[in-house]
């Protein structure tokens, strides 16, 4: 693609085995190559509570992303416009100031320094709104579906289970993220 062109919206932007999931605001859609539908993220034979764990969050992750520091400047088709009225972006900036905040505050014990909360905020937000939506999703199938059976042979809630998965998804995205640094420069 060259600066000044029109964007061909039908080109392939990825390879389909790649383990990860991507928004892009230009186009307004999110991509879930076939690499990251497969177990830990998920299966048919999982219960529930562990899709919603892994594929659910990424997926509210990504849909996250439409509304965050970047992805809300973008429009309905992917052009760059404001479509917020000015007290939803003073009530946005509001609650993103308390996820800098937070993130700000962590410290990164390894090399002695703190989490830049403002460069970090985007990422922070989807991974915040992907697993509180992903977790209400749950809930609610939960709800009209009712509980499904425990796993035989482990003593964990099917609440327990979704957090599990959902910790074991976020440190295989982190590897992966720092292999693909280490491979790449």
């Amino acid at each position: 693609m060259k600066l000044g062109t029109s964007v061909d919206k039908d080109s392939w932007t990825t390879d389909p085995a790649i383990v990860n999931a991507f928004y892009s605001p230009n186009k307004n859609d999110i991509v879930f190559p076939a690499g990251i539908l497969q177990p830990l993220f998920y299966s048919h034979y999982f219960p529930k509570s562990l899709n919603y764990g892994g594929i659910g969050v990424v997926i509210g992750h990504e849909i996250t992303h439409g509304f965050d520091d970047r992805g809300r400047q973008f429009d309905k088709n992917g052009n760059m416009k404001q479509w917020w009225n000015n007290q939803t972006i003073k009530r946005f900036r509001e609650r993103a100031q308390c996820i800098i905040d937070q993130y700000s505050s962590y410290v990164l014990e390894d090399i002695n320094a703190n989490v830049n909360g403002r460069m970090t905020q985007g990422e922070n937000i989807a991974d915040n709104g992907g697993l509180k939506q992903a977790y209400r999703a749950f809930k609610k199938w939960e709800l009209q579906n009712g509980i499904e059976p425990l796993l035989p042979g482990l003593n964990l809630t099917h609440d327990q289970l979704f957090f599990l998965n959902y910790a074991q998804v976020m440190i295989i995205i982190i590897i992966l993220k720092k292999l693909m640094i280490i491979l790449t420069g």
